[in-house]
């Protein structure tokens, strides 16, 4: 089949792009995404840090017999079993995938230095306050 032609209908990929978004503009389902986390992360700037902590130091609870009782040991203090085991890798991890949404990814860029160079990165990771 022939391509129709006329003077002001070019064949796709020529001439002036159709309607769309602007370039670097994000569509609107992902805004919408980083929108809810930021409101998210926002709402619950506390409790973030202590979902977090709790994950980097484990959770623990009193182990109970069958009949739901505290099982005590020799020295008279209740037994603990691990609900999560610490981990702080985890933790980081979390945190960097939320901070993803939040926070503009930056590009990568390749620098070429000539001579001696020292860089230096330091990461602190704050915990909250018990109490």
């Amino acid at each position: 089949m022939a391509d129709k032609k006329t003077s002001d209908n070019a064949r796709i990929g020529e001439g002036k792009p159709g309607p769309g978004r602007p370039k670097g503009c994000a569509n609107k389902a992902t805004a919408a995404v980083r929108e809810a986390i930021a409101r998210v992360l926002d709402t619950n700037a506390e409790n973030f840090g202590r979902w977090l902590a709790s994950v980097a130091e484990g959770e623990k609870e009193s182990a109970t017999d069958r009949d739901g009782k505290p099982i005590v040991g020799d020295s008279g203090e209740p037994q603990l079993t691990w609900l999560r085991k610490p981990d702080p890798g985890l933790a980081v991890k979390l945190a960097m995938d939320m901070a993803e949404y939040h926070i503009p990814k930056l590009a990568r860029t390749e620098t070429t230095v000539e001579g001696e160079v020292t860089l230096a990165t330091r990461l602190v990771i704050k915990r909250p306050a018990n109490g």
